[in-house]
């Protein structure tokens, strides 16, 4: 399906330009974040249940969670960014930054999940393949 039309291949191939994308994934948001490149990063994090939501009720104030959106989208973004944080110098940073600052592994790479759907957003929106960033 993607192979056969010009727009969807395209963005497929912009797509792919990120370190931790690949076909599985690129398919996944072709199919099913279809907004992609036409939404701001905080709706795109929204649709994806990446968006912090508030637990809150009357005076008490709850913490603070990712929930909703699109489950299939999350766990596919989560595998992204898992790569990604082993490939692109950039997201490694932001990572090991997450890590010096107490959080642990694992929520050093959900915290890459938005930054990797924000990625993919600003690349498909421009148009362009991404291009990485000086290490």
């Amino acid at each position: 399906m993607i192979q056969s039309q010009d727009e969807l291949r395209d963005q497929a191939v912009r797509l792919r330009s990120v370190k931790g994308i690949g076909p599985v994934v690129s398919a996944t948001l072709i199919a099913q974040l279809p907004e992609l490149g036409q939404l701001d990063r905080r709706r795109v994090a929204a649709l994806a249940g990446l968006a912090p939501h508030a637990n809150d009720s009357g005076h008490q104030r709850g913490k603070r969670s990712i929930w909703g959106g699109r489950g299939s989208l999350r766990r596919c973004l989560y595998l992204a960014a898992l790569t990604a944080s082993r490939f692109d110098p950039v997201f490694r940073a932001f990572k090991e930054r997450l890590i010096a600052a107490g959080k642990t592994t694992k929520a050093g790479h959900r915290g890459l999940r938005p930054q990797a759907a924000d990625r993919s957003q600003c690349d498909d929106k421009a148009r362009t393949p991404y291009r990485d960033a000086p290490a």
